[in-house]
């Protein structure tokens, strides 16, 4: 009887045994979860612009697959709210739209707040801004300092966040002008236009005829002499005495008034139907060929060419050569 006791003991003792080591077995070969691939860190209150926004605008690396992130980042997640306006997106949600779109959900980690308010951006343009430009382009097409005087505010513009372009526009017509307008671009699409004439006049240095010149008189710098004026935007003015000593009166100039280009006989720098080099530029490329004119125009001044090769039309600013380049 103690006999086989003895014996049923000695059976359960290695049984006990190989299940303790099927255990261990199963614990020790069951493989680790791997760390994320990359872990991001979200931004609450993120402000966005344009149409869409991208896992990019609200988020950033904070360690992990570089090549990843970049891929992630690029994603787009959803529309950008309206200037001014708000939309939520919870992490869970940015993770279920990654994983729809084939990425391994478990390999990101997401950091933050588990909601995350997105805003629409827009950015006011003062006057500050426009009235640098303004001034800036004046000294450039002129010669001369100037100051605009402002009558009437200038509109405080609102636009989406973008890259802004503020361009000064000058009457394409022969001679010396003072602007007219100013054009406001965000990233290449026209905001507004503000008229000139309905907020203020330029005050600047103007070239003027001080004991006045009879007609068909040719200009020496002794008939001319400047003042300070004030002057509408749009309208022609000459300020500096060189660019019309040489030429001749049409008729007579009042003492005291403005010295005009317009009143002055001057030839074409190209008249029509003479022949020109047409210049076309595009980055690094710049291709050459001849060209007919096609209306009369002054060095600085817009032309239209026909191209001998084809009949292409172009429309470019001439320089000296002369040379119509289109850029």
């Amino acid at each position: 009887m103690n006999r086989n006791n003895g014996q049923q003991g000695r059976d359960k003792r290695p049984g006990l045994r190989s299940l303790l080591a099927l255990l261990l077995a199963v614990v020790f070969s069951t493989p680790a979860l791997a760390a994320p691939a990359v872990s991001i860190e979200l931004i609450d209150g993120a402000a966005v612009a344009g149409n869409v926004f991208t896992l990019g605008d609200i988020a950033r690396l904070a360690s992990g697959d570089g090549e990843l992130w970049r891929q992630l980042a690029a994603e787009p997640l959803g529309y950008a709210p309206a200037p001014g306006e708000n939309v939520t997106l919870a992490a869970d949600t940015i993770l279920g739209r990654l994983a729809e779109r084939g990425y391994d959900w478990r390999a990101i980690a997401l950091s933050g707040p588990a909601v995350l308010t997105i805003c629409g951006t827009t950015q006011l343009i003062e006057s500050e801004p426009l009235l640098a430009a303004l001034m800036q382009a004046v000294e450039d097409e002129l010669g001369v300092s100037a100051q605009f005087n402002v009558t009437r505010p200038l509109p405080v513009v609102t636009a989406a966040a973008g890259e802004l372009d503020i361009e000064v526009r000058f009457p394409d017509k022969p001679g010396w002008w003072l602007p007219d307008a100013v054009e406001i671009s965000v990233n290449g699409l026209q905001v507004q236009r503000i008229l000139l004439a309905q907020h203020g006049e330029f005050e600047l240095p103007v070239v003027v005829a001080p004991a006045g010149i009879a007609g068909r008189t040719v200009i020496n710098g002794a008939h001319l002499g400047t003042e300070l004026s004030t002057v509408r935007p749009g309208h022609e003015v000459v300020t500096q005495p060189g660019q019309v000593i040489g030429l001749t009166t049409r008729g007579q100039i009042a003492a005291g008034a403005p010295v005009l280009f317009s009143r002055l006989m001057v030839p074409y720098d190209v008249e029509r139907g003479s022949e020109v080099a047409l210049v076309i530029r595009g980055g690094v490329v710049e291709l050459t060929a001849l060209a007919v004119a096609l209306n009369n125009a002054y060095i600085g001044q817009r032309l239209t060419v026909k191209r001998l090769d084809d009949g292409m039309k172009f429309t470019g600013r001439v320089e000296a050569g002369p040379r119509v380049v289109v850029e």
